[in-house]
């Protein structure tokens, strides 16, 4: 009886070590499951972290490259704004050289027709001035050929007036040598020539003055 007591003892001792051992692995399996499931939450929540950093990593590359695109899109339309203003620029300055050099050409076309308005008007007068100088020469000629007629015809006008005077004087002449021809007929031949010779010096000298 004894031994039947000690065998139960020793078996529900068993048992209680054995349902405690069991209970005690399975608390200890409790233990490491808990570990090993608070490990894979620890690891799944830390991948989910790890993924959600990298997609804010990605996310934040994505905006900044979406920033770096605006920016750059900004900077090009920029850019080109610059690129068309100085093309507007470039526009405005050949326009405005563009005129200048049509307002000098048109100057020069102005001040070209004013020269030869002016070189006309000094050909002209230059023309008048010779058709005045004509004139007056002609007018001078016409008062030199007026004078010259008028001189003839006052040489002819003494000659006609002298003429008449000079015929008589002459015709006195005559009679008068004939009176003296008749006087020295009546003297000596020698007197009579030296009479007549002296006579005709005297009439010839009287001729001369008298003329």
């Amino acid at each position: 009886t004894s031994t039947s007591i000690f065998y139960l003892q020793n078996l529900i001792y068993n048992i209680y070590i054995y349902f405690y051992l069991l209970h005690l692995i399975y608390n200890i399996n409790i233990y490491f499951y808990l570990q090993n499931l608070i490990y894979n939450i620890y690891i799944y929540f830390y991948l989910l972290h790890l993924i959600y950093i990298i997609n804010i990593y990605f996310y934040l590359q994505h905006l900044i490259y979406k920033i770096n695109i605006y920016f750059y899109l900004q900077h090009l339309i920029y850019k080109i704004n610059i690129y068309f203003y100085l093309l507007h620029f470039i526009y405005n300055i050949n326009i405005y050289f563009y005129l200048q050099h049509l307002i000098y050409i048109i100057n020069i076309y102005f001040y070209l027709q004013h020269l030869i308005y002016k070189i006309n008007i000094y050909f002209y007068l230059q023309h008048l001035i010779y058709k005045i100088n004509i004139y007056f020469y002609l007018l001078h000629f016409i008062y030199n050929i007026n004078i010259y007629f008028y001189l003839q015809h006052l040489i002819y006008s003494i000659n006609i007036y002298f003429f008449p005077l000079d015929l008589i004087h002459s015709i006195n002449i005559y009679f008068y040598l004939q009176h003296l021809i008749y006087i020295s007929s009546t003297a000596s031949a020698s007197t009579s020539f030296y009479y007549i010779s002296s006579t005709t010096s005297t009439s010839t000298s009287t001729f001369n003055i008298s003329s």
